[in-house]
C-alpha cells in the first residue's frame, strides 16, 4: 500500500509539468519573445543534470560515512560496557584516541556530504521553477 502511494503521489505532476510547460512557454513566448524562452528552457534543462549528480554524490557518501559511524558507535558501546575494566587499568587514553580518530574521519566525510547539501541547495534555489 505504502508502494501504491509513493507511486501515486507524484503522479499528478507527470501529467501537470508538461501542461504547464506549454502554457509557459507560449506565455513566455508571447511576452518576451523567442530568444528568451529558448535561454530559460535551456537553463531549466541544464539544472537537471547537475541535481542528478549531487544527488549521486549525497548517496555515494552517506554510504561511505555509515561505516565509520557503525564502528565509532560499536568502539564507545564497548567502551561503556566495560568501563570498570577501563576504568582499573587506566586504558581511558587509548580508548579516547580511538574512538577520536574515527570520529575525525567520520567527521571530514561529513564535511564533504553537509557541502554536497549546500550545493544541491543553492542549486534548487537558483534554478529557474515550474511552480505547478
Amino acid at each position: 500500500r505504502e508502494r501504491l502511494i509513493r507511486v501515486l503521489v507524484p503522479m499528478h505532476s507527470v501529467i501537470n509539468i508538461p501542461i504547464v510547460m506549454v502554457g509557459a512557454s507560449i506565455l513566455s513566448y508571447y511576452t518576451v519573445g523567442l530568444l528568451p524562452t529558448l535561454i530559460s528552457f535551456l537553463a531549466i534543462f541544464l539544472f537537471i543534470p547537475l541535481h542528478f549528480l549531487v544527488g549521486k554524490g549525497i548517496q555515494k557518501c552517506r554510504k561511505v560515512v555509515a561505516p565509520y559511524t557503525d564502528k565509532r558507535i560499536k568502539i564507545i558501546g564497548e567502551t561503556i560496557a566495560s568501563m570498570k575494566i577501563i576504568k582499573m587499568y587506566k586504558w581511558e587514553s587509548v580508548f579516547r584516541r580511538a574512538i577520536i580518530e574515527i570520529r575525525n574521519l567520520e567527521i571530514r566525510f561529513i564535511r564533504f556530504f553537509l557541502l554536497l547539501i549546500s550545493t544541491g541547495t543553492i542549486i534548487n534555489q537558483v534554478s529557474p521553477k515550474w511552480d505547478c
